[in-house]
């Protein structure tokens, strides 16, 4: 899951460059004349090749490169629990604060 969650930019980035050249090759196809269409079409196809290598690219080198430390990857999750806890804490004081004042 951690993987999933390291390739979340890079997977977000090649479907936004996909979905914009594929809108970007839709409305040049519209002005252009019929000669040009098929260079269009090859264009296409071969930067939605080359995004889609470039992608495979960079998840095999991050799968086989490993000079992160699994600490630095889940830093994010223990942050988040933490200040999970932080606020768990603060609303505890506050309930203990207000059932001390309603007692009195």
């Amino acid at each position: 899951m951690d993987f999933v969650r390291f390739l979340h930019g890079p997977l977000l980035g090649t479907l936004g460059g996909l979905i914009l050249l594929f809108v970007l090759a839709h409305i040049v196809l519209r002005v252009v004349d019929e000669d040009m269409k098929p260079v269009i079409y090859k264009g296409r196809n071969w930067l939605t090749v080359f995004l889609l290598a470039m992608l495979a690219w960079f998840a095999f080198t991050a799968a086989t490169v490993n000079e992160v430390p699994r600490n630095v990857i889940d830093r994010s999750v223990v942050n988040e629990r933490a200040d999970v806890l932080e606020q768990q804490g603060k609303d505890a004081k506050e309930a203990a604060k207000k059932d001390a004042e309603e007692k009195r």
